[in-house]
């Protein structure tokens, strides 16, 4: 008989959890043998795992073998369940909840066949088949027009064959807690650029502007736009720092602002995005 349930320790709790969740449900289940409501949920959660035939992987870790992985999620008590999808978290309860309350749980997290078209764009966007996984994306938002994740991932790719106002639709039409999505905020920063950059001339012409025209620090906001709408990020940065070393508040310190959008685009743990933060700082002193 399969299986749906299985013991998930430090070792071996990516492998299981963290990759096995793509595309699939995993179900963590934080318990301990001397927790009295774990030992009214755990067989709760086995007898369902085995009812749902494959629905969701139901993981149950011993929280005192694995208190660095109990650490890591935030578990203060036990039993603590998470819903892990894609690598995260994205549902969570504690305590010993009644049957109908677990079911109803389960139900609001399992993948519909939207969330799996949109896995599979996801997987197909990592081996660079852009049009099948537009496809995709495409198929999930016809069987679900409000999935937000299908709509991100939709934008992105219009985003990246420069139909900037499709994408540019869609990322406004966002709302709810898919604003909060990183790739949402690093699409709708990218988008920003793109706004700017449409219309303008090629970077040659700008570049031309920069050195003899007569608004040359427009010229250089101008460049740094069509660099990242291209994601050259660092001749993008080099423009603005060229512009705030000028002119700290040309055109309304918009300079500055850029950079800080293109820092949030890059990520807190980019180098770059760490060297110009460092430049930006002493040009502003």
């Amino acid at each position: 008989m399969r299986s749906f349930y299985q013991d998930v320790t430090e070792q071996d709790f990516d492998e299981v959890v963290i990759r096995g969740s793509q595309g699939q449900l995993v179900i963590v289940d934080f318990w301990a043998p001397w927790c009295q409501p774990c030992q009214v949920l755990k067989p709760l959660l086995e007898k369902l795992a085995y009812e749902y035939e494959g629905q969701f992987l139901l993981a149950m870790v011993n929280a005192d073998d694995a208190q660095q992985l109990s650490l890591n999620y935030g578990v203060r008590g036990i039993p603590s369940v998470k819903a892990f999808l894609d690598g995260q978290v994205v549902d969570e309860f504690s305590g010993a909840l009644a049957e109908p309350d677990v079911r109803e749980f389960l139900e609001r997290n399992i993948p519909t066949a939207a969330s799996k078209l949109v896995a599979e764009a996801k997987a197909l966007l990592d081996q660079g088949d852009v049009d099948s996984a537009l496809k995709s994306v495409n198929e999930a938002l016809s069987l679900a027009p409000e999935h937000a994740k299908a709509a991100v991932i939709k934008a992105g790719i219009l985003l990246n064959r420069r139909d900037v106002d499709e994408a540019g639709a869609i990322l406004d039409s966002l709302r709810g807690d898919i604003l909060d999505d990183s790739l949402t905020k690093v699409l709708k920063a990218r988008l920003t650029f793109a706004r700017q950059a449409q219309g303008l001339p090629g970077i040659e012409v700008l570049k031309r502007v920069a050195q003899q025209g007569d608004n040359p620090l427009q010229a250089k906001l101008d460049l740094a736009a069509l660099y990242v709408v291209t994601e050259n990020y660092d001749r993008a940065l080099n423009e603005l720092l060229d512009v705030m070393k000028k002119d700290a508040m040309f055109a309304e310190g918009a300079a500055r602002k850029n950079m800080l959008v293109i820092f949030d685009i890059l990520g807190s743990d980019s180098d770059l995005a760490q060297q110009y933060r460092r430049l930006m700082a002493s040009a502003l002193h």
